[in-house]
């Protein structure tokens, strides 16, 4: 089915971006759909559902919202089929020119949306998720089916972004993008300069650890907490925070009263989600980032580095492109707890400047 559209001097074209997380089109997407307006084009953003402070900000800023059914988790042919038409169905009643996803369901489903309406689709890979970052059984049998729905789904679209090169390469690899598909390297979703600013290291012994992100269990939340509780009984004046929220979607994640119960002991200072974040960074020495799941480049990263935080991060794709060790920070194996506790206690007894 190809579109009709009357095209005069006047129209505007219409950016359709589509992501599994309302949240999400507002920290990551947010200056992008501003400099987008800024520059004439309409955007339109889609989620499966929207909180009304975010659907409020991002109307602020002149996105046009839309709600499109999306479990972020697992796959149901009843659902994801669900999803393909609400998508199928906005493309052409709101006669989008161009389609953005990013995340696994999003490109998947969009891209083969925008295919079926003839229109164009850049998508970008941000981490290849949880399916991609181990080799259980489960995992391996996942990579089979998705890697086949991967390379049907953006056969035809016209640019795929990248966040680091393990990516780019694990899909030039496996045959996932056509001949035709240009791709581009990115360092990450960038991060707003005016926002997390420069400050100079505190200087402290009481050196701030700080824990960013979901807490799940492949993001490395356990590693860290068993660090700190281990941590403690050595350097007592040691800090250690934890910024983020469980999962409860997620069979992963960690449970709220196992966190409550470190902060009551004094162990961890829990904050949950974070409306100022770069401010509480500023009051940080190290973000310890200790996760095997597949990254693009963690947005904490990047914010870390803006404000001079000092690094410790797990060698895997996207967090190892961080750090250059001896100059900003640690690099550590994968689910290796010797590792982390060795790089934290070298940042406890290292002179502070």
């Amino acid at each position: 089915m190809t579109r009709q559209r009357q095209v005069t001097e006047n129209v505007k074209n219409r950016i359709l971006i589509v992501s599994s997380k309302d949240i999400s089109l507002l920290r990551f997407r947010g200056k992008l759909i501003e400099l987008l307006i800024e520059n004439n084009y309409e955007v339109l953003v889609a989620a499966p559902s929207y909180e009304s402070d975010v659907r409020e900000k991002l109307s602020n800023i002149g996105a046009q919202t839309h709600e499109v059914s999306m479990s972020r988790v697992g796959f149901s042919l009843f659902e994801d089929w669900q999803t393909y038409k609400e998508l199928k169905q906005l493309m052409s009643s709101e006669n989008v020119d161009l389609v953005f996803p990013y995340t696994i369901k999003p490109v998947m489903y969009s891209s083969l949306a925008a295919r079926k309406m003839s229109v164009k689709t850049v998508g970008l890979v941000n981490g290849l998720g949880y399916v991609f970052s181990g080799s259980t059984l489960k995992q391996r049998l996942l990579q089979k089916v998705i890697v086949p729905a991967y390379r049907y789904c953006v056969a035809m679209n016209h640019a795929m972004v990248f966040q680091n090169s393990d990516d780019q390469d694990y899909f030039r690899s496996s045959s996932i993008l056509s001949k035709s598909c240009s791709t581009h390297l990115v360092a990450g979703s960038g991060v707003n300069l005016k926002e997390f600013k420069w400050r100079e290291p505190r200087g402290s012994d009481q050196l701030r650890f700080a824990f960013v992100g979901r807490l799940l269990v492949e993001k490395g939340i356990y590693m860290f907490l068993e660090a700190a509780q281990e941590l403690k009984k050595k350097w007592p004046e040691a800090e250690f925070h934890v910024f983020g929220e469980p999962q409860n979607d997620s069979p992963n994640s960690i449970k709220l009263p196992e966190i409550e119960l470190l902060a009551e002991q004094g162990v961890v200072t829990y904050h949950g989600r974070c409306s100022d974040i770069a401010k509480k960074l500023g009051e940080m020495d190290v973000i310890v980032c200790p996760s095997w799941y597949r990254e693009g480049v963690p947005r904490a990263l990047l914010e870390a580095l803006s404000v001079g935080l000092a690094l410790i991060v797990a060698d895997t794709p996207g967090c190892r492109d961080t750090v250059q060790p001896e100059q900003n920070g640690w690099i550590v194996r994968p689910k290796c707890r010797a590792d982390l506790l060795h790089a934290m206690s070298d940042a406890l007894t290292r002179p502070k400047r």
